[in-house]
């Protein structure tokens, strides 16, 4: 196994052998950076209000980080934590704008691909942020539209088939090696 500094030999066409190297220690940095993001974040409660607007924007573009699933949940935690800072005067319009990332999640890099994962996390912090909201807001009660409200129908049956059809699957695995 290579060390940090070291790297692969690779053939690759038209350019030869080419030596690739993966720095894992950058990504190890973030990834306790976001986790002390979310734990800083939570344990400050409404006093990190005075973070979000510089650490919005680093948390959002983290939130659907194809690269490290602990950076994408860290920055999903934050964004719950976040919600709970800012009060109910600005929570519900944060939430507003977040609210499409979750549906495309769910259904573009979760269901689409059958990932149970994915699916999984999106619908976990999408529930996460609806309790931080029911749980802060005394005045505004109001955190769905009706139409966001229906668009989630048809996001539960989907997730509820692929579950379905998956412990089925998992099922008929065992068989087989029961049988075997």
């Amino acid at each position: 196994m290579p060390s940090q500094n070291e790297g692969f030999k690779v053939k690759v066409k038209g350019l030869g052998e080419q030596r690739v190297t993966v720095k894992t220690e950058n990504l190890v940095k973030k990834v306790s950076a976001f986790s002390l993001i979310a734990q800083v974040s939570e344990g400050m409660g409404s006093a990190f209000a005075q973070y979000v607007p510089q650490m919005l924007p680093i948390v959002t573009a983290h939130m659907t980080y194809d690269f490290s699933t602990q950076i994408r949940k860290f920055a999903l935690k934050t964004f719950v934590n976040i919600l709970v800072a800012v009060g109910e005067e600005q929570n519900i319009a944060l939430f507003q704008q977040a609210f499409p990332m979750f549906i495309e999640q769910i259904t573009t890099k979760g269901l689409a691909k059958l990932d149970k994962k994915v699916t999984k996390t999106y619908l976990k912090y999408l529930a996460e942020s609806l309790k931080a909201l029911n749980r802060n807001n005394e005045r505004n009660r109001e955190f769905l539209s009706d139409a966001q409200i229906q668009s989630l129908g048809p996001i539960i049956k989907q997730t509820l088939d692929l579950t379905t059809a998956l412990k089925q699957a998992s099922i008929k695995v065992m068989q087989k090696q029961t049988m075997n």
